[in-house]
């Protein structure tokens, strides 16, 4: 008699559970600090402070113009940093650059960093969906957020200002707070209405009727919102966390101060206090000195 047929595979996630899946991997960040490295060593120093992730970035100078510009993570720099720190790491990629996000999950990193201010090939988005990782998107206001999250998005960051040559910790917060007032203000809107008017109301009328639909159930941005962009003092780390970020991505200009431990340390530290007035006043006097100058003196353009 022959054996009896083997039972059929069982089905495999959804893709609502692998949206979840991706969506859950990112709250491991919630009220810490992520670094932005170029090197392994930087990831060592954000490893042994505290640090809950890394932005594995590249740090080159360009000799047209002499001057040290931000780019896409390099897979040797990935493996490398996979390879000395255990802590959850993305690679940094030009927005909608399919190959690069391809390569970095071929080098098995946690997630991909789809980032506005690199030299970008195209203005699409990433079809996200096609990826095993998560995503995080740059966005400037409530309505990009959505359409990100829309698209993919597991995870937002605010999309970096720069202001001669430098990011601006003044924009980061100006994008922060018009994210989070007009979040407030679209769900305020949408406890007046009906889910079916959602398609022609005109406050909601342009969005995505799911995300808008997660906003009303969870009274805010279904995936998490991090602040970027120029952060580099424990103060300002303070300040993004009370302002209503998830968790802050802090520049790589730290590791040019005089003790880079020291100072990404007393951030890390903030994070952990941001509420505390007091502790937070003994935190920011031992910060190492001022950071960045380094990438001033060399030209620096970009974004950390």
């Amino acid at each position: 008699m022959p054996p009896p047929p083997a039972p059929p595979p069982p089905p495999g996630p959804t893709p609502e559970q692998r949206l979840q899946v991706k969506r859950s991997m990112l709250e491991q960040f919630q009220g810490g600090v992520i670094a932005v490295v170029y090197i392994s060593s930087h990831a060592k120093v954000a490893e042994r402070v505290g640090a809950r992730g890394l932005i594995v970035s590249n740090l080159k100078r360009f000799e047209a113009d002499n001057k040290m510009h931000i780019s896409a993570a390099a897979p040797s720099t990935v493996r490398e940093v996979l390879s000395t720190t255990v802590l959850p790491t993305f690679g940094r990629i030009r927005l909608g650059h399919t190959i690069e996000a391809k390569l970095m999950q071929a080098c098995g990193v946690n997630g991909i960093d789809e980032h506005e201010g690199l030299a970008n090939t195209t203005n699409t988005m990433l079809p996200r969906d096609e990826f095993a990782i998560p995503f995080i998107s740059g966005v400037t206001d409530v309505a990009s957020a959505i359409k990100a999250i829309a698209a993919g998005a597991t995870g937002l960051r605010t999309n970096c200002g720069i202001t001669e040559d430098m990011p601006n910790i003044q924009n980061t917060s100006k994008n922060l707070r018009t994210i989070i007032s007009g979040c407030k203000e679209l769900i305020a809107k949408l406890a007046t209405i009906n889910e079916s008017e959602y398609a022609t109301h005109a406050d909601t009328k342009a969005h995505d009727a799911k995300v808008l639909k997660d906003m009303k159930k969870c009274k805010r941005l279904p995936v998490p919102l991090f602040a970027d962009g120029g952060i580099v003092l424990p103060m300002d780390v303070a300040m993004m966390l009370s302002m209503g970020a998830d968790a802050v991505i802090v520049s790589a200009q730290v590791f040019q101060a005089a003790d880079p431990d020291r100072r990404l340390r007393s951030l890390v530290m903030a994070a952990k206090y941001f509420r505390d007035p007091v502790k937070l006043a003994t935190i920011s006097e031992d910060t190492s000195g001022p950071a960045g100058a380094a990438f001033m003196n060399n030209q620096f353009t970009g974004y950390a």
